[in-house]
């Protein structure tokens, strides 16, 4: 079974978008890594990556070699690990809205970036048209994928995360919207036409590529 996105209803998965945003860049820090897959394909693009990855539970042992590290850390509950280098790139696919308290992370991770560091970060719209539709028929059901995802702790809007950026003392660089499979087509719509404005009500996803503030 897939997910709203096409993608298949496990963790062994990721955001196409991420390695659209990648520019290659050395020594990378995957939070929420999982099963490695995404290390996989950054290293398919650049063989001389070095990928360090976080998650909440164990390597599966069959991808133990994905990665050149790996740290098993609660990032609510936890410390940060401590790194031998600084990183030119972290990425926090689908990670932020998992946590208590996304703003603190944000912020400590300035210290883990090099001067010229940057930070991916994906996360799903909660203003999308068909929550919003819900919405007015009362219902808020939580469902084991996607936007509703029962292990959601937060929930963004555009409006929301790019506050919560800021606030963390970052600029945004790039930004994109993604739309899931069934509104792929309405995708196309939008970009092509003055109805663009009206894309944070059929995107499914934000993604950003953010940077320290000066």
């Amino acid at each position: 079974m897939d997910n709203e996105f096409g993608q298949a209803c496990s963790y062994n998965n990721i955001n196409p978008k991420i390695l659209g945003f990648y520019a290659g860049e050395i020594n990378i820090l995957d939070i929420g890594c999982s099963t490695g897959i995404l290390a996989k394909k950054l290293k398919a693009l650049n063989s001389q990556a070095r990928i360090v990855g976080i998650d909440l539970v164990p390597l599966p042992k069959d991808n133990e070699n994905s990665l050149d590290d790996f740290f098993i850390v609660d990032l609510d509950d936890q410390k940060l690990p401590k790194f031998d280098n600084k990183f030119d790139l972290i990425v926090l696919g689908d990670v932020l809205e998992h946590l208590k308290r996304p703003d603190i992370i944000l912020k400590n991770l300035k210290e883990l970036l090099a001067s010229h560091g940057r930070i991916i970060i994906s996360v799903p719209n909660i203003a999308q048209i068909k929550i919003r539709l819900k919405l007015l028929l009362g219902n808020f059901d939580y469902q084991d994928y996607g936007i509703m995802d029962r292990t959601h702790l937060k929930f963004f809007t555009q409006k929301t995360i790019k506050n919560l950026i800021i606030q963390a003392g970052y600029q945004i660089e790039r930004e994109e919207f993604i739309f899931s499979k069934k509104l792929s087509f309405m995708g196309w719509v939008l970009r092509g036409s003055l109805l663009n404005i009206f894309y944070r009500l059929f995107s499914g996803q934000f993604i950003f590529k953010i940077r320290p503030s000066q």
